[in-house]
């Protein structure tokens, strides 16, 4: 048992304490423990132009919203996903990427996502499981913090640029670090984001081999009009979308994960022959059936 003396000196420390910790914790970092993104450097969506046909503009001037402070810590890779929101969306993602944070596509191949269903995500509305960081960059595959409903254009046409663009500076420069961050922008509680904020920045070289703070917009160009409260998608205006859906054609299936393929696609490799199953069908019947479109051939 405390003595009552000892007890009233245990008080008086402990209150001493909470008065002087939120100074001290706001101007150090612990060691060891992944520094928190600053949420403030986020782009708001009411300085985001309306989407004209380009899907990238840059923030900024094109320069990231990094602290001295992130940057200092980046000097050692790590990786932070934040946790999902009370409405169940992605938030900041943020790592400090070098060479070794990525995996090595001759002997790892990225494994099955179909598993995640992010806010906002719907079957045959032809939506992409995204991922904020790439798998490319950090190895990060069916993490559901790293996950949101994204449109091909987003993921492929937009974001992949910049992906690949990192991916070269790392594995040039094997020794160097780049401070990445990629923050998914909704508007109020939608489920799916209207777009995601990407920034880059070498480390060592302060900048000058990657630098850039893009936002990409989650969009289709094809006419289809995209409930961002929901994540239905209306496709009525897309050209040729009713021959699509109708038409019987050849596709592999792969009955663990539930998606459907066309035979043509390099991931039917990948499917066991006890898994595999070729079928004449149309593109609607596999839906109904409780089967998923590929995200890479897109059938």
């Amino acid at each position: 048992m405390i003595n009552k003396p000892i007890k009233q000196h245990i008080t008086i420390l402990l209150v001493l304490m909470l008065l002087l910790c939120p100074a001290f914790l706001t101007s150090c970092t612990i060691p060891g423990v992944t520094p928190e993104p600053q949420d403030e450097a986020a782009v708001s969506l009411d300085d985001i132009p309306e989407f004209d046909g380009s899907l990238t503009i840059e923030i900024n001037g094109n320069r990231p919203g990094f602290t001295d402070e992130e940057l200092k810590e980046a000097k050692e890779a790590y990786k932070f996903f934040g946790d999902l929101d009370k409405h169940g969306r992605c938030t900041t993602t943020q790592a400090s990427l070098s060479y070794k944070t990525m995996p090595d596509q001759q002997r790892e191949q990225r494994g099955d996502i179909s598993e995640v269903h992010p806010s906002g995500w719907h079957s045959g509305m032809e939506w992409e499981r995204m991922h904020l960081i790439a798998w490319a960059l950090c190895g990060e595959n069916a993490n559901e913090c790293n996950l949101i409903t994204g449109t091909h254009d987003c993921n492929f046409n937009a974001m992949r640029n910049y992906e690949v663009k990192t991916a070269r500076y790392l594995e040039d420069n094997p020794r160097k670090h780049v401070l990445y961050r990629v923050t998914p922008i909704f508007r109020g509680k939608e489920l799916v984001a209207r777009g995601v904020q990407m920034e880059a920045e070498s480390v060592e070289d302060k900048g000058r081999g990657l630098c850039f703070n893009i936002y990409c917009y989650n969009v289709r160009r094809d006419g289809a009009v995209i409930n961002y409260k929901t994540g239905t998608v209306d496709v009525s205006n897309v050209a040729g979308q009713e021959e699509k859906s109708n038409d019987k054609r050849l596709y592999v299936l792969n009955t663990n994960t539930m998606k459907f393929h066309y035979p043509s696609c390099a991931g039917v490799q990948d499917i066991s022959d006890y898994n595999k199953q070729e079928v004449k069908a149309t593109r609607q019947e596999l839906i109904n059936k409780g089967y998923d479109p590929c995200g890479m051939c897109q059938p």
